[in-house]
């Protein structure tokens, strides 16, 4: 069962924040004692830098908490926006 954090799956949050920050880094974690661990480090204007050491879903997390607001505005205003275009179709 995958993450979810206020809706939004690790996928999701990873692919916001990529979208919405100035750079994006994320690296796996290669060495044998820290295997499944990642380093994420995000810069955005708005938030500043992040920068996150540990398990995936926790970093993605935490560097996502400050962009939650703006995600959800834009999930709606896409919702909006898809059922404006099915009620169009269904009309036409």
């Amino acid at each position: 069962m995958p993450i979810v954090y206020l809706g939004f799956t690790v996928a999701q949050m990873i692919t916001f924040l990529n979208k919405n920050s100035r750079s994006f880094a994320l690296v796996s974690n290669d060495v044998e004692e820290q295997e499944g661990e990642f380093r994420l480090t995000t810069y955005s204007d708005e938030f500043g830098e992040y920068e996150g050491f540990g398990t995936l879903s926790r970093i993605v997390i935490e560097a996502f908490k400050p962009f939650a607001q703006q995600a959800k505005l834009e999930r709606e205003q896409n919702k909006k926006t898809l059922h404006e275009i099915l009620n169009i179709k269904q009309q036409g």
